[in-house]
């Protein structure tokens, strides 16, 4: 379940890495291990590294995007193939 917050933040297309945290049941360690990094490193981060983006967003099941986590790197372009925008048209398509 997702927190207000959390929520808020998804519509904002601002995505901290708090809110990520609480994508990972509030739990440090279980972002640790999606990222494939020890617990204190996450515990560093300001922002999500370049580098464990993509794994982040898989381990989410495309519920956010890159875009979302690191619209710096991953500016959203039109008709882009990623997953989570793939799955955000099929959603359009079905409403």
């Amino acid at each position: 379940m997702l927190t207000l917050k959390v929520k808020y933040a998804l519509l904002s297309d601002m995505i901290t890495v708090e809110n990520i945290v609480d994508m990972f049941g509030g739990k440090k360690i279980s972002l640790a291990r999606a990222a494939n990094v020890k617990k204190q490193a996450v515990s560093q981060w300001k922002r999500i590294p370049a580098g464990r983006v993509l794994a982040i967003e898989a381990a989410l099941d495309h519920k956010i995007s890159r875009h979302q986590i690191r619209p710096d790197i991953y500016p959203k372009e039109e008709g882009c193939g990623c997953p989570s925008c793939s799955r955000e048209r099929e959603m359009k398509g079905a409403a």
